[in-house]
């Protein structure tokens, strides 16, 4: 686990550590982020080590991973867009989620009260940055 700027942790320092990592420092209660492949294995991850574990940003990806690849799927068949962004908002935490690519998966962590505006204006960035490095 490499630490970077702000205190953050990411898995494996990859680029795409480096740009989830930049996602939680710009996100006002961002408490981490992952990208995951098509089985929910983390590619890289950025979190807050104090605000949430690395097995625990992990298992979110891993979690959520199918079910954001079942709504990805039903809204492009549904002419919704192509890059659908899920939110799953709960009493504690909110989870932003979409698929940045075919075969990848991101979630993002927020602890409650969260900005959603400003979350959703730089997850779009990010992922962005994702599909390129994928390119």
């Amino acid at each position: 686990m490499d630490e970077c700027s702000h205190g953050l942790h990411t898995g494996a320092g990859s680029s795409f550590g480096a740009v989830l990592a930049a996602w939680v420092a710009g996100t006002p209660g961002a408490r981490g982020a992952v990208l995951c492949d098509d089985a929910g294995d983390a590619v890289d991850y950025a979190h807050d080590p104090t605000a949430v574990s690395a097995l625990d940003i992990q298992l979110v990806g891993a979690q959520l991973s199918f079910a954001t690849t079942v709504v990805t799927r039903w809204a492009r068949r549904a002419g919704l867009g192509r890059d659908p962004v899920t939110l799953l908002e709960c009493r504690a935490a909110i989870v932003v989620t979409s698929a940045p690519a075919t075969g990848f998966f991101a979630a993002g962590l927020l602890g409650r009260p969260a900005n959603l505006g400003r979350c959703l204006r730089n997850w779009d960035g990010a992922m962005a940055k994702v599909r390129a490095l994928l390119a």
